[in-house]
């Protein structure tokens, strides 16, 4: 496979681009099937897909303040990512805050959100002149911007959402099958849902170089989604969306590296083609 051959041959001359993309493959495999897990178990896609799409706006801003006060050194890819860290962060807090106890209105606020955060986004970009960085790298990703700050970040994070995980696992699960039931067990439900939230959008625009803003949410939820089909344990399916996501991964990566394809879009459409098979699969099996 090219993409092995060429990762062996960049490892014996001392180059470690590859080894960093494949690095950050497995770190986002096991950060998406804690995060996607309870996202899909709790019913959080679309406010997922919300904070993704509204990340946009703090890409923009990023590209506009450093514009405007010649921070030259943060206009490079890596830089919006931490001012969208921040505003995806900041919408995760404004939704929480007007829907956790106004459900009726959630649909709206989200969409609001969403639609915001994109437009301040494209109002922002147009008002730097001559940017010369793809805005579609931002929107699908791209591992030509993957670098070793970025891969220990991921790294970071997925050490400390599996400690996390595995600690409070039973406070998790509780708060992911009865919410009411956890409160009255005293299990302080809000907060940890806050928190939950902001994992959630830090996740997101961490991944955002690898797989994009408009892709990120069907790597989110597509693996937990089919271990849900066949497993029932919450750790089974964590589990086997890590093996799952990894697999989408790497075949993404190899495909897109054989035929010189943006990554994100590799991945998502290798993954969409496991995730109908599966649905398929399970149909047959129970009319077996």
């Amino acid at each position: 496979m090219l993409f092995l051959n060429e990762l062996l041959d960049e490892l014996q001359s001392g180059d470690y681009f590859l080894l960093y993309v494949l690095v950050s493959a497995i770190a986002i495999s096991v950060i998406f099937a804690i995060i996607g897990t309870i996202v899909s178990m709790n019913k959080l896609v679309f406010i997922a897909g919300g904070v993704s799409h509204a990340s946009f706006g703090g890409v923009g801003i990023g590209f506009l303040l450093a514009y405007h006060f010649g921070w030259k050194n943060f206009i490079d890819y890596s830089g919006p990512i931490y001012s969208a860290l921040v505003f995806a962060m900041f919408v995760a807090t404004v939704i929480y805050f007007l829907t956790r106890h106004q459900k009726r209105y959630s649909d709206a606020v989200i969409g609001a959100m969403w639609a915001l955060g994109m437009a301040i986004g494209v109002i922002c970009i147009e008002r730097v002149p001559g940017l010369k960085i793809s805005i579609e790298s931002y929107l699908f990703g791209s591992i030509l911007y993957v670098n070793s700050l970025d891969t220990i970040i991921l790294c970071i994070l997925a050490v400390i959402l599996s400690i996390l995980f595995f600690v409070f696992y039973k406070t998790i699960l509780s708060m992911s099958y009865d919410e009411e039931f956890a409160s009255i067990r005293g299990i302080p439900v809000n907060l940890l849902y806050f928190i939950t939230l902001q994992f959630i959008s830090i996740a997101i625009v961490l991944s955002i170089n690898f797989i994009g803003i408009i892709l990120v949410i069907a790597l989110l939820t597509m693996a937990p989604y089919i271990m849900e089909r066949f497993l029932h344990s919450m750790k089974q399916i964590v589990m086997g969306a890590i093996v799952l996501n990894l697999i989408f991964c790497i075949c993404g990566l190899a495909i897109a590296y054989q035929f010189d394809m943006n990554t994100g879009p590799c991945i998502v459409v290798f993954a969409a083609i496991i995730f109908f098979i599966s649905i398929s699969a399970q149909k047959v099996l129970k009319k077996a």
